[in-house]
């Protein structure tokens, strides 16, 4: 397992994946919320 400690690249190796899973999120959540105010605007 990855531990954060000091040095450069283990933060970076613990940042990188976090990033990618919060920008994933965000892309999901808007998805999500287009996809709602389509399904409302047809009713």
């Amino acid at each position: 397992m990855i531990t954060p400690s000091i040095d450069p690249v283990t933060m970076l190796l613990t940042m990188a994946p976090l990033l990618v899973l919060y920008v994933f999120s965000i892309g999901l959540a808007k998805i999500g919320k287009w996809q709602f105010a389509k399904s409302m605007a047809v009713e």
